[in-house]
């Protein structure tokens, strides 16, 4: 890219726009940052391992075009988890929750957190299990949408509701 090109780019609209967007997204990762944090003040972490997975098989009734439905069958594994809590008793755990990716080991050493309130509000504290959910990310997007329709239309004032 020559110099002019640069230039000419760091003018235009679209390099604002994209300042924009960078901008915005890092705000949205700092709030989330600072309410996980929040989060993680309400609970005591506790060293843990996995013991055993329970395979778990779910099918669903899934409806078609043609008013048909059809099943569909997954199994996943759902972590065995064992530690030992503040009285010295052994606690197990099963965690259920539906994440994006979980990819724990027989005898995997990770921790835990209990909640200090509700001894038996147990969570992995891991990224998938902790720091990102999937609905997080889903409102991250509808957001993102929001928010770049907000400065094309009202900002740069070159995006139309007609232009659909």
């Amino acid at each position: 890219m020559s110099k002019n090109n640069f230039i000419y780019f760091i003018k235009s609209k679209s390099f604002f726009r994209m300042a924009f967007v960078l901008l915005f997204c890092l705000a949205f990762a700092l709030v989330i940052y600072y309410l996980k944090k929040e989060e993680l003040k309400e609970y005591t972490i506790y060293n843990a391992k996995v013991i055993g997975f329970t395979n778990v098989t779910v099918t669903e009734s899934v409806p078609s075009t043609r008013g048909h439905s059809s099943s569909q069958t997954y199994s996943r594994d759902i972590p065995i988890i064992e530690y030992k809590n503040k009285e010295g008793k052994i606690i197990s755990y099963e965690d259920g929750n539906r994440v994006l990716f979980s990819s724990f080991e027989l005898n995997e050493k990770i921790k835990i957190l209990e909640n200090k309130e509700y001894k038996y509000k147990l969570k992995i504290y891991s990224f998938f299990y902790f720091w990102f959910h999937i609905y997080e990310f889903v409102i991250f997007i509808l957001l993102l949408f929001i928010f770049y329709i907000f400065i094309s239309v009202f900002i740069f004032k070159d995006f139309y509701i007609s232009d659909f």
